[in-house]
């Protein structure tokens, strides 16, 4: 009997506790469920959620202890090479998942193509504030926009980062850049069947034309990261790559970007779902590569500096993987198939002659979130500071 006995007798009189204790529940969970203020929505990219990460977080700890690298503040050192705009955006998307603030430019991917990175930089400034207020006032979590890489000051603006970057084999990385600007049609030799040929048939008298995007076209991945001896003597350029190698935390390579996103993985502490990606369309035309190993060579030649520079870190590459452990083939295996496992469920089936990368219509939010351009999740980023 759950009534008093003093207050009710009889079966029916219990029958009508039981309805009224029902009752009473359910309103109980109708007005918990409906009238409670809703808590505003924070996600902008279909249901992907976003929480806070700080070095203290759960979401910091792996399965064998934290990450040997912060995650909650980090640098990539822009090179201009697809790979490097693939771990950008990852970067990106990180970053919005765990609400981090990003230091951007007024164009948000790109503060300066060919100046070093300083504190003051009067273009460093977000869209929405005045230019008077001096960025320098603020400290952020991430650092993800084109600029050269300048880390005294760097260090200033995002403090106690992890400094990452990507770099490529230098005769792709020639290939790549004469493409993207239409170097050929700059230099007015798009007319030649190989313009890239004739290019590095003196390709100093090209240089010294000072066109748009110059500096690429020589050594330009060490440009990028910082150094500035135009002659490049063997001598400097070797201590800078020692240099770049205490300054940098990880080089990511481009030719192995998978091998090098395991590692990143778990130097970082991520998830396999941070570091998916889609393909990468071949943009470079067959009138704009090299034909003969002889031209490889001697573009090769041409950017020796950045040649040591990819011989360097290529090596560091497989030192890490020999230190990552006997899972690295099995966790590579596993990324590599999920990566594929995502492409197929994400993507409509590219032909020889169609390499558009286009989303089939019922993709789901994941996929939706990956395809965003660069742009769009700068336009997310930037409103958010």
């Amino acid at each position: 009997m759950i009534w008093p006995e003093r207050y009710c007798r009889g079966r029916w009189c219990n029958i009508r506790a039981y309805v009224i204790l029902i009752v009473a529940i359910w309103l109980f969970v109708f007005l918990d469920t409906w009238i409670r203020p809703k808590q505003p929505e924070r996600q902008q990219f279909g249901n992907i959620k976003t929480q806070r990460v700080t070095p203290t977080n759960k979401e910091m700890t792996c399965m064998n202890g934290t990450g040997e690298l912060s995650s909650s503040q980090l640098v990539i050192t822009r090179t201009h090479t697809q790979q490097c705009d693939i771990v950008a955006t990852m970067v990106q998307r990180y970053g919005y998942k765990h609400q981090l603030s990003f230091a951007i430019g007024q164009d948000t991917s790109v503060i300066s193509h060919d100046e070093k990175f300083r504190r003051n930089m009067g273009s460093v400034v977000p869209r929405h504030q005045p230019k008077a207020l001096q960025y320098t006032k603020k400290q952020y979590n991430v650092l993800a926009s084109y600029v050269r890489f300048n880390k005294p000051e760097i260090n200033a603006v995002v403090p106690n980062a992890t400094y990452i970057t990507v770099i490529v084999e230098p005769s792709y990385h020639l290939q790549y850049v004469f493409n993207l600007y239409s170097v050929d049609r700059s230099l007015h030799i798009n007319k030649y069947r190989n313009p890239l040929e004739k290019f590095m048939e003196t390709p100093q008298m090209y240089i010294d034309k000072r066109f748009k995007f110059w500096f690429q076209l020589h050594n330009g991945q060490l440009f990028d990261l910082g150094f500035d001896d135009s002659e490049y003597r063997l001598d400097r350029v070797k201590q800078k790559i020692v240099e770049l190698e205490r300054e940098l935390d990880f080089v990511l390579i481009g030719e192995y970007l998978d091998e090098s996103l395991v590692v990143l993985k778990k130097k970082l502490c991520l998830e396999w779902k941070d570091i998916m990606y889609l393909p990468i369309r071949n943009v470079i035309p067959e009138n704009r590569r090299y034909t003969t190993e002889t031209l490889r060579r001697q573009i090769l030649d041409w950017n020796a500096a950045d040649s040591l520079l990819y011989q360097h870190f290529n090596k560091t590459l497989w030192i890490e993987i020999g230190i990552y452990g006997p899972s690295f083939q099995s966790d590579l295996f596993h990324h590599k198939t999920s990566k594929q496992r995502l492409w197929d469920d994400c993507l409509v089936a590219r032909s020889a002659v169609n390499d558009d990368i286009k989303l089939k219509p019922n993709a789901g939010d994941f996929c939706n979130f990956l395809y965003r351009s660069e742009k769009e999740l700068w336009k997310v980023l930037g409103n958010k500071q």
